[in-house]
């Protein structure tokens, strides 16, 4: 082993070779359909190549490489998402940001701190994350934290410390064993770095299993979700628009005939925005709750007449067809939505012994959708929503997040898009396949009520800057040097 790391110290094309194979490895485990245990076994390797590297611009570029391996494949999704000029800056940014963690984390196990180096990648990464939610348009987009959805046990933590925690938890183990393989740390100090990794590890695997047996399948309220997905575009209404909220209609009778109390359609769901059009839709949808006794949220465009401004709402309707809630969507897709005006307030209401909250796809990639939500009470929030078909996993994953972190459970209904309902921690009571265009997808599934707020609903991102602030802290920490024997003897002469 040790001849292995000999020679990748002694061989820069080999180190940065590995750092791209090593990115196209992880591209598995932070894609759109990640494999959560690659990310735990591949972090260690990249982290030694940098910790092996001639100087600190290598350790960054090693980062760059392996960020830019591991975005690779996701080139034609950010195509999708984006123009071109923008999609590259985009990837790489985040490649840069792989590059600024190692940097900073080699910079700090330089400084021959002991056993607290074994943090300095998992803080730096962790704290950067931080850094990139509270200033990104697209908020957590692109965190390594929905990697371990499949992972509940792990995701668990998240309602301590949220995504950083997460991120910070995954990355332990493999700092541990760069710094052991890369021989920066002492026999002593190795020795105790890993008894404080593990019972760390066992601390958070632990807190996990407890936290999902005390999150238990109550009985809470059946809820009926349905998606109608056509390749309608956004503009006046056209002769297919009655199909389609005929067939709405017929869902939202179909799964309340089984039990339904709530049913959740996704966001916009018709392709017509000005008044004359959505009224009569919503006219419709109204007569339907009233004479299926079930209240309905469903997410329309709209535009005032007379006004050069659109809003993309949801209405909460209730069992008597009247208006209980409307909420303007906070957070908006940029490029997409830029028609958009977003709105300022969140919303929750009592319903049927429930507390649901409110909210709109993108909505529920920023953290403060979810503090948002625990704040007003949300047992459940309902999340009408519009996906881009390959982003589907990933992107209802990003929600079912938010309510690990919160306290909540989530229903949510997108177009080109899964139907899912997960509870508060994250597990998947029910969820759909991928659509095909015109299909009709209807399901009822029991959700329970999540147990309100957690510790991260109440510290928001302290943890996170916590990671920030160590950080700091290890760089500038004053650093005692031995002297040398030969120096001591020379004091002692004098």
């Amino acid at each position: 082993m040790h001849r292995i790391v000999e020679i990748i110290g002694a061989k820069r094309p080999l180190r940065l070779a590995l750092a791209i194979i090593i990115g196209l490895i992880m591209s598995a485990a932070i894609g759109l359909h990640p494999v959560w245990f690659l990310l735990w076994l591949a972090i260690g390797p990249l982290y030694l190549l940098a910790l092996k590297s001639g100087n600190l611009s290598e350790s960054w570029l090693i980062g760059f490489l392996a960020g830019l391996g591991a975005l690779f494949p996701e080139v034609s999704y950010y195509l999708t998402l984006m123009p071109p000029p923008v999609a590259v800056v985009i990837m790489l940014l985040q490649a840069a940001g792989w590059g600024l963690a190692l940097l900073i984390a080699v910079l700090i196990v330089s400084r021959k701190l002991g056993v607290i180096t074994v943090f300095a990648l998992p803080c730096a990464w962790a704290g950067l994350e931080t850094l990139i939610a509270a200033t990104s348009p697209h908020g957590t987009a692109g965190s390594l934290a929905y990697s371990q959805m499949d992972a509940l046990p792990i995701i668990q933590i998240a309602s301590i410390g949220g995504g950083p925690a997460v991120v910070f938890t995954l990355l332990v183990p493999g700092s541990l064993m760069a710094l052991i393989a890369a021989r920066e740390l002492t026999a002593a100090k190795r020795t105790a770095a890993t008894r404080i990794v593990l019972a760390f590890l066992c601390l958070v695997l632990g807190y996990g299993a407890m936290r999902m047996r005390s999150i238990k399948d109550e009985q809470g309220q059946l809820v009926g979700l349905a998606s109608i997905d056509h390749n309608l575009k956004w503009h006046s209404a056209t002769p297919q628009t009655d199909e389609i909220i005929n067939l709405y209609c017929l869902a939202v009778h179909t799964v309340s005939k089984h039990g339904a109390q709530l049913v959740v359609l996704p966001e916009r769901i018709e392709s017509g925005y000005r008044q004359k059009e959505i009224l009569p839709t919503l006219q419709r949808l109204e007569r339907v709750a009233m004479q299926d006794h079930v209240s309905i949220v469903v997410g329309v465009a709209e535009m005032e007449d007379g006004s050069s401004s659109a809003v993309n709402v949801l209405y909460l309707l209730g069992s008597d067809g009247a208006v209980v809630k409307k909420y303007t969507k906070r957070h908006l897709v940029p490029g997409f939505e830029d028609v958009f005006t977003p709105g300022g307030s969140p919303a929750a209401v009592a319903l049927g012994g429930t507390k649901l909250g409110l909210s709109i796809c993108k909505d529920m990639d920023f953290h403060s959708t979810g503090w948002d939500n625990a704040k007003l009470g949300a047992s459940i929030v309902a999340v009408p929503a519009w996906d881009f078909t390959v982003d589907a996993w990933l992107h209802s994953r990003m929600a079912m997040l938010r309510g690990v972190e919160n306290g909540f459970s989530v229903v949510r209904s997108a177009r080109d898009g899964m139907l899912s309902v997960s509870d508060a921690a994250g597990r998947v009571y029910w969820e759909t396949g991928l659509p095909a265009v015109m299909q009709m997808r209807a399901g009822v599934a029991r959700v329970p009520n999540g147990p309100g707020r957690t510790v991260y609903s109440m510290i928001h991102d302290a943890f996170g800057w916590g990671c920030i602030a160590a950080v700091f802290g290890m760089l500038v920490l004053p650093v005692k040097r031995k002297q040398s024997s030969a120096v001591s003897e020379v004091n002692v002469g004098v």
